[in-house]
């Protein structure tokens, strides 16, 4: 099933998942997490990347272009 909101603000107040093959998709506004981020697999970042606070590599680094 779907669940819109038209334009209204959801808030969710416990554990959320995205489970299975399924994906999550923000549009072209800001978007803000509070908190610690984890990723598992491959992640791709387009566009300009700014951190505070810098970035620790703990693996193997690849860089393609300038």
């Amino acid at each position: 099933s779907t669940f819109g909101t038209g334009t209204g603000a959801v808030s969710l107040n416990g554990a959320t998942s995205v489970t299975g093959t399924n994906t999550l998709t923000v549009g072209t506004g800001a978007t803000t997490l509070g908190g610690t981020l984890a990723v598992t697999g491959a992640s791709t970042l387009t566009g300009l990347l700014t951190t505070n606070g810098g970035i620790t590599n703990t693996g193997s680094y690849s860089q393609t272009g300038t």
